[in-house]
């Protein structure tokens, strides 16, 4: 019978998606997917369960990297892992962010992440850098929007626990992550091959935009 999916269970891709990461020329896309797929079930898992679905996360998304190292996608799903594993953000977390921004400067995501890693690790001045670019961007006025508010609120001062806090809500929100068209022909493929008539739950919940007005006012950074 052809697969049926409530909403929100991303179980459902799931044996396409590792069937389609066993193969030996698996892109990036798929891997980052499948491993999507398990960060969304380890969070919804009991905390004593989540080692299988951390694990799985942490080698499809491994993989995407060397597939694609400069893929601010595999970077951000990389920092929700690491907030879900570790309850708080790894250096080499924040690090893949910021590589990964200073790769791909135009994603309104990835920017919001590489100014609150910047704010984690405690260098404000290159994360007020950012904001500066975001402000004068006229061509994403939301993220502009939302860098305005991070930099008027500086001054009201910031502690690690509140950035790492805020990493969650986006991740809780779905993650910081960011669809590219050739994930969205794969999530096709994901339909076609699952038998589902809509994937568009399914994209919804695996990966979504972060929502602004949840991401962390700014603030100069204090431990």
């Amino acid at each position: 019978s052809r697969a049926r999916v409530d909403w929100g269970d991303p179980a459902a891709a799931l044996p396409w998606l590792q069937g389609a990461a066993r193969r030996a020329d698996a892109g990036a896309d798929v891997l980052l997917l499948l491993g999507r797929a398990n960060l969304k079930l380890a969070a919804r898992a009991a905390p004593g369960a989540r080692g299988p679905y951390l694990d799985a996360a942490r080698a499809g998304l491994a993989r995407a990297h060397e597939r694609d190292p400069g893929s601010g996608a595999v970077a951000l799903a990389q920092l929700d892992l690491s907030l879900l594993a570790d309850g708080a953000p790894s250096r080499a977390a924040l690090d893949g962010v910021i590589a990964a921004w200073r790769t791909t400067r135009n994603s309104g995501p990835l920017a919001r992440a590489a100014v609150l890693a910047y704010c984690y690790l405690v260098d404000a001045p290159r994360a007020e850098h950012i904001l500066h670019m975001l402000v004068t961007d006229r061509r994403d006025p939301a993220t502009a929007a939302w860098a305005a508010q991070f930099q008027r609120r500086l001054d009201a001062g910031l502690t690690l626990p509140a950035i790492a806090a805020d990493m969650r809500l986006a991740q809780e929100g779905g993650g910081a992550s960011e669809w590219t068209l050739d994930q969205i022909s794969l999530m096709q493929d994901v339909e076609y091959n699952a038998g589902l008539e809509d994937a568009q739950g399914v994209i919804n919940q695996l990966i979504q935009n972060p929502n602004p007005a949840k991401a962390l006012t700014n603030a100069p950074v204090r431990r």
